[in-house]
């Protein structure tokens, strides 16, 4: 069974590293030539134009490159649906973004839980709840797990 990287995850890479060049995908991306229907479209794979002063990425350089964009936080994805404002950038099932947005949002969320003068009672679990958002955002990976938002308990 040879190699291969799903069209999403191959789009990723392509649109980030090679947008300058001539090429199309389609289906599932393998180290194979593309497959075209009797029109000439692309059905699978992934065509690279032979004008490309570079050759075909293979399909292990497409994965490694999708890491690093992974370990970098940069693939978006559905999480759970924002309370307040910020949910404008949302939709009706949840905010689609990357995992570096997210912990953002939920910072700015939990932002008046850093003011001195707001009396918390349970202040060290905000503190611990921020820390946490803030190492996701530092040291993003593809599926963090989330720390529970505490409740206000003013004291």
């Amino acid at each position: 069974m040879s190699a291969s990287i799903s069209l999403e995850a191959a789009g990723y890479v392509l649109n980030k590293y090679y947008l300058a060049y001539d090429w199309s995908a389609a289906g599932t991306i393998t180290d194979a030539d593309a497959e075209f229907d009797e029109f000439g479209n692309i059905t699978n794979g992934l065509r690279w134009g032979s004008s490309n002063d570079i050759p075909k990425p293979t399909v292990a350089q497409l994965q490694e490159k999708y890491n690093l964009i992974v370990s970098e936080g940069e693939v978006r994805q559905k999480f759970a649906k924002l309370d307040g404002p910020e949910s404008i950038y949302g939709d009706m099932q949840g905010f689609y973004g990357t995992v570096k947005e997210y912990a953002t949002l939920l910072l700015r969320q939990s932002d008046f839980a850093a003011l001195p003068d707001v009396g918390l009672a349970n202040q060290s679990e905000w503190d611990a709840y921020r820390a946490s958002l803030r190492a996701i955002r530092s040291n993003p990976t593809e599926n963090p797990t989330w720390p529970s938002k505490p409740a206000v308990t003013y004291s």
